[in-house]
């Protein structure tokens, strides 16, 4: 190698390798503390890429996990809400089981009905209640639940609360035509015991005589005749039920234009019903209604006739009757009868009406009604129904006439005031009953062959919903019962299109996965216990259907949990071994590195003193 002063290449050799070592050990030491291999893109473009990747999956499936557990929280908060609402009802079996003893008195089973009014209460309360930030639960609102585990719709688990409140709208259609019958009236009830909903139909036969036919459910929605009678000789307009002689088996009363008027049929309990009874009325009766008049604890009747006279029978109890009062009104016409409480002071008051005039009463407490009060509603009356439409406490009553659907709010002092108009156009039949679970009573009211609903938001208010076809027939009566046990009301019709023919049938409620509140049930009576029984079992069998889809939902979610779990340790394991440093490779790199390094500085030391050995050789001359 020769020796020179112009250049020192080799110490420009060594500074390069001691470069190279110094920050290959930056390099270390960087990975040493902090862990990584890659701590820039210059690290490992492709490894930078792909690790970012895996830690962006693995902070999404973490969350994913949470949102699992948080589901998992909704669904235990769900589900024991459900086994105490099972308690309660459980609660109420046990009431109703011991109304329904024969060994009770009225005094008894209304303290029983007290306690078990109280529960449904709080059945209630608890449904309305029951919140997930601030998300309710069981009120219906709440739909398909949507838990997010991961990326896009395959990353969500989905699934509902099961169950069932209604959503204020109809669905599907059962129907029967009459063969060759008129449907004038129709009521809803058990009548053989089974716990489905059973209904009667007051009708116009082929024959052109008076008939009543017994259809029972089977508890799906389907129905078939079992039992039908000619009981006058021109129709059966308007038909009740109850329990007229105590024996807790539910009872036929109908009414018709010709006589005879007024008869009742005893329940055998299986469905078909003794023989025909009748008491003494004026003629062409229009509607009847069933109550217990004067607190003796036994089912009295009141019926009206075409000429605007109310008539009241007052039961013994043993299903025999005793005619007591006769109200007559001013006017006359074919409208109907209805029994509220317009003052709330827990007696029963009266309205009837023909034409364009509506008459109230309020009751006495003894059977008998005071004077009467007559209110002009400016169309021709079809029917009314009470009910406490703006959660006053007293009774406000709704109408259909010709021209329009109307509304008389009771103004708690025994008068009907503020008028309110519900809907304009000719309507005819009319139930009132809270069909979508809120507590605010609806209206389903017939316009000509359609079922129209009104959604009352319980100050006084209503939302028109769809118009639904029904029989293709005119309507003449609607009912409400829960026909296919799914907890929530349903709407029944009766009507005729003309001399020969009509139709009966019910359009089911939509539901959406919730709880319903509990129907209303009586304790107070032995019938009405009777007909509590099934249908508190048939609540408690919803009940535990509804923990099966909960508690099938909640094994998904741990299932799904699970290997979330999985699936994150794996996302972190591989971006751990792109990106971790390898302690053990990288130390012995710093030792390496470290000897490489002193060694270059040695060297680099001795490539410096070269050009002196060349002076030395000079200073020799």
């Amino acid at each position: 190698m020769a020796l020179t002063i112009g250049s020192n290449i080799a110490s420009l050799q060594a500074q390069r390798r001691l470069f190279e070592s110094s920050s290959k050990l930056e390099t270390v030491f960087e990975r040493l503390a902090s862990g990584q291999r890659i701590n820039r893109a210059s690290d490992d473009a492709a490894g930078l890429a792909i690790s970012e990747s895996l830690k962006t999956d693995q902070r999404v499936f973490t969350q994913g996990s949470r949102n699992l557990n948080d589901g998992l929280s909704l669904l235990n908060i769900a589900d024991s809400t459900l086994e105490q609402l099972s308690e309660i009802v459980t609660r109420l079996n046990e009431l109703a089981e011991q109304a329904a003893n024969g060994t009770l008195g009225s005094q008894q089973r209304a303290a029983l009905d007290e306690e078990a009014q109280s529960l449904s209460d709080e059945y209630t309360r608890i449904i309305r209640s029951t919140k997930f930030n601030g998300r309710n639960l069981f009120d219906g609102e709440l739909g398909t639940l949507r838990f997010q585990g991961g990326y896009g719709l395959d990353g969500g688990v989905a699934s509902g609360l099961g169950g069932g409140v209604g959503d204020g709208s109809l669905g599907s259609f059962f129907g029967t035509d009459l063969n060759s019958k008129q449907g004038l009236g129709i009521s809803s009830g058990d009548f053989n015991g089974d716990g489905n909903i059973d209904f009667v139909v007051g009708e116009i036969s082929n024959s052109n005589l008076g008939q009543i036919s017994v259809y029972l459910g089977d508890g799906t929605g389907n129905f078939n005749e079992s039992f039908s009678r000619e009981v006058s000789t021109e129709s059966i307009v308007d038909v009740k039920i109850g329990d007229l002689n105590g024996d807790g088996i539910l009872d036929i009363v109908g009414v018709g234009s010709t006589s005879p008027n007024l008869v009742y049929l005893l329940g055998q309990g299986d469905g078909t019903f003794g023989e025909t009874q009748t008491l003494p009325t004026l003629d062409e009766m229009t509607a009847v209604e069933l109550a217990d008049l004067n607190g003796d604890g036994a089912l009295d009747i009141l019926a009206f006739n075409a000429g605007g006279t109310v008539s009241t029978y007052f039961g013994t109890g043993s299903g025999e009757f005793s005619v007591e009062d006769v109200y007559v009104g001013l006017f006359p016409g074919t409208a109907d009868l209805a029994l509220g409480d317009i003052n709330g002071d827990g007696v029963i008051d009266m309205a009837y009406g023909g034409g364009t005039s509506l008459v109230y009463r309020l009751g006495n407490g003894d059977g008998t009604f005071g004077s009467a009060t007559t209110y002009n509603v400016g169309a021709t009356l079809a029917q009314f129904e009470f009910e406490d439409f703006d959660g006053d406490g007293f009774d406000d009553l709704v109408y259909t006439s010709a021209t329009h659907t109307g509304m008389l709010f009771g103004a708690g002092d025994g008068t009907l005031g503020n008028y309110k108009l519900v809907a304009s156009g000719v309507s005819s039949a009319l139930t009132v009953g809270d069909l979508d679970g809120d507590g605010s009573a609806d209206l389903a009211i017939g316009e000509a062959t359609d079922i129209v609903l009104f959604l009352g938001d319980g100050e006084g208010g209503f939302e028109e919903q769809n118009t639904y076809d029904s029989l293709g027939k005119g309507l003449s009566r609607l009912d409400l019962a829960d026909v296919n046990n799914d907890g929530v009301l349903d709407v029944l019709g009766v009507g005729k299109s003309d001399i020969t023919t009509g139709a009966v049938g019910v359009r089911f409620q939509n539901t959406t996965d919730g709880v319903a509140p509990l129907l209303e049930f009586d304790l107070s009576t032995l019938v009405g216990a009777r007909q509590a029984l099934p249908r508190f079992s048939n609540i408690l069998d919803n009940l535990a259907s509804q923990r099966g889809v909960i508690g099938a939902f909640q094994s998904r979610l741990a299932s799904a949990g699970n290997v979330l779990s999985a699936t994150t340790e794996n996302y972190a394991a591989a971006e751990s071994r792109i990106r971790d440093a390898d302690i053990a490779t990288e130390a012995a790199s710093l030792v390496r590195l470290n000897i490489l390094q002193q060694a270059g500085a040695s060297v680099l030391s001795q490539a410096n003193i070269q050009p002196e050995l060349a002076l030395q050789l000079l200073n020799s001359f």
